[in-house]
């Protein structure tokens, strides 16, 4: 009987590593742990090529949203975004101006962002100017230009 198995992991698996490196483990510990949880399949030659070919589709399909977000970046950079609240003395806001908040608004200009792309500490509660990081894709950000405008009322 063989000592060792190969086989391409499907998911992370401590101690042995991620998704998609090949393997070998003793046959018993891929007959009985990895392959019946869907965490490795057995490494035989149509499954490898089958892994490269998924590689590759993989690999370009995250080159091309890659690109995606340098355009986005780039538009979003050119344009700064406005937002007018309600303030009170001191330009301090009855509302403040959250991660939903300025998702929002991106959203409104065409640029479709998740909430939690935004990179926001805390909300905004003062009327003002303000850099936001926006975490597009892998290694892209974006700094967008926020301009947050007092809106008084009079009684």
């Amino acid at each position: 009987m063989a000592k060792h198995m190969r086989v391409i992991l499907t998911a992370e698996v401590p101690h042995l590593g991620s998704p998609g490196k090949v393997v070998q483990v003793r046959p018993g510990y891929a007959r009985n742990y990895l392959i019946p949880r869907g965490l490795a399949v057995a490494a035989t030659p149509a499954a490898l090529k089958q892994f490269e070919h998924l590689r590759g589709m993989v690999s370009q399909r995250a080159l091309r949203a890659r690109e995606d977000a340098l355009r986005m970046k780039e538009a979003m950079e050119q344009a700064p975004l406005t937002l007018t609240r309600r303030a009170g003395r001191e330009d301090l806001l009855f509302e403040a101006v959250t991660r939903e908040t300025i998702a929002a608004a991106l959203h409104e200009q065409g640029f479709p962002v998740d909430r939690r792309q935004i990179l926001l500490d805390q909300p905004l509660k003062r009327a003002g100017h303000y850099s936001v990081e926006i975490h597009l894709f892998e290694d892209v950000r974006a700094v967008i230009e926020l301009n947050i405008e007092p809106r008084t009322e009079t009684p």
